[in-house]
């Protein structure tokens, strides 16, 4: 929950002081992974990008390719959610070979999931629909409900940017419909900005503006501030007066400054 946050970022801070005084590298490795995967939940990525640099400094120096493989992949996953693709892309293949080399499934479905996001964002989206399959079906095989709604989701995307507007329609719904039932808010904030975006696209900003208000009050509740600024964001292109438009895009602004979003060139306009 994100009221544990806080307690979480002093828990792990105090581990890694006492893994440091010891010299203990592998707890401090560990907790660096955990205290960057932590940041990233609260949208902050700068921090999080230096504890998982940090911890895969580590791993490299002990020569410990598992350990490697999981800041690669934590590091790959903050990359693209702020908008650094190609940077992100290098991270998770890299983390992939890993994987493979020790045949870890589970890890390496979770990294191609990732993989699939960052290549969506670069505007691939034929290859990266093969590569989000991949971690579909090893989802669906394991009865993993939460990693095929995030791929459902991120299907979403690539059939909107190749303008197949129903079948993306279909999967953000089917997305929503298991991260409802599994009560997982962040997910549903981020599918139905998705969504916000694909009826924007479809002029249909009435549903719009009430899929991004939604989203902006899950967000709020798992202090998301990255999906908060993109439901603002998706307000401030869809709510039918002015002054709202003007003050949801200037908040949008604000947050994504602040987080370290990377181009925010988009904030000038719609898709």
């Amino acid at each position: 929950m994100a009221d544990n946050y806080p307690n979480a970022i002093t828990a792990l801070e105090l581990s890694l002081e006492k893994y440091r005084e010891v010299g203990n590298q592998p707890g401090e490795a560990t907790a660096l992974i955990y205290l960057g995967a932590v940041r990233d939940e609260m949208s902050d990525y700068r921090a999080a990008s230096d504890a998982l640099r940090k911890a895969l400094k580590i791993y490299r120096t002990m020569g410990e390719p598992l350990g490697g493989a999981n800041a690669l992949n934590q590091l790959g996953s903050t990359q693209q959610m702020t908008g650094e693709y190609a940077e992100a892309i290098a991270a998770l293949q890299r983390a992939l070979a890993i994987y493979g080399q020790l045949g870890n499934r589970i890890s390496e479905a979770n990294a191609l999931n990732r993989l699939g996001a960052a290549v969506n964002g670069v505007g691939d989206y034929m290859a990266a629909a093969s590569v989000l399959q991949q971690a579909l079906d090893f989802y669906r095989q394991t009865g993993n409900r939460q990693g095929e709604a995030d791929v459902l989701s991120d299907f979403g995307v690539c059939h909107q940017g190749l303008d197949d507007v129903d079948t993306a329609a279909t999967e953000y719904e089917h997305a929503l419909d298991i991260f409802r039932a599994l009560g997982e808010r962040l997910g549903e904030a981020q599918t139905l900005n998705r969504q916000g975006v694909l009826y924007r696209k479809r002029h249909a900003l009435r549903q719009a503006e009430a899929c991004h208000r939604r989203a902006l009050d899950l967000a709020r509740t798992v202090d998301s501030q990255l999906e908060v600024a993109r439901a603002q964001e998706g307000i401030g292109k869809s709510a039918p007066a002015e002054a709202d438009r003007a003050a949801a895009l200037q908040e949008a602004k604000v947050i994504y400054n602040r987080i370290g979003f990377p181009d925010i060139s988009h904030l000038a306009g719609d898709e």
